[in-house]
């Protein structure tokens, strides 16, 4: 039992100003009238082919949500399909939301094609979703054969905008684990 003196803290609770724009800053991904997201898919090696299961599940929410679809079906979106599109209101203007979702047998003929784009749309879009297969110090896996793997390496390097808020999530089966 503790014998020595007592220390009082008074501490009070009041709310705290709503903030109109918190982190990540959603005005800026919108200010240019267009909010665009690039879903891409890693390779899984498994015979369950998640990465295939899941994009599909994707194409099949953005339909579901009412955006007007590049492909009349999961099985004829192609890499060069184009994106989903919807219209939308923020901050009080009509803006656009494109939504591109790619897969790795998108790319059967052109692996090297497959990493210069994941590439580009990682530099380029306001929101950038990684869903795939990853680990310590590794980067993007593509594809089986790993001639499309983005080395993790080559973020360092890529040519995002200094004075742009992005937002990346790479959601790899090691990214946090390790």
């Amino acid at each position: 039992e503790y014998e020595g003196d007592l220390e009082t803290v008074r501490c009070t609770a009041r709310p705290l100003p709503t903030v109109s724009n918190s982190f990540p800053q959603y005005a800026a991904f919108v200010e240019d009238g267009v909010y665009d997201i690039t879903l891409f898919f890693g390779h899984d090696y498994n015979e369950s082919r998640s990465d295939l299961r899941e994009a599909e599940e994707a194409f099949d929410v953005l339909d579901r949500l009412g955006f007007e679809t590049p492909a009349d079906s999961f099985d004829d979106l192609q890499a060069d399909s184009g994106p989903f599109v919807r219209s939308a209101r923020a901050n009080g203007q009509e803006i656009v939301i494109e939504v591109r979702v790619f897969h790795s047998e998108m790319f059967t003929t052109d692996r090297r094609g497959q990493h210069d784009l994941a590439l580009s749309e990682i530099v380029s879009r306001d929101v950038f979703f990684y869903n795939g297969h990853a680990g310590p110090y590794f980067g993007f896996y593509l594809d089986a054969a790993y001639a499309a793997t983005v080395n993790y390496q080559e973020f360092a390097e890529a040519p995002f905008e200094a004075d742009r808020q992005q937002l990346v999530v790479a959601q790899g089966c090691q990214t946090y684990s390790q």
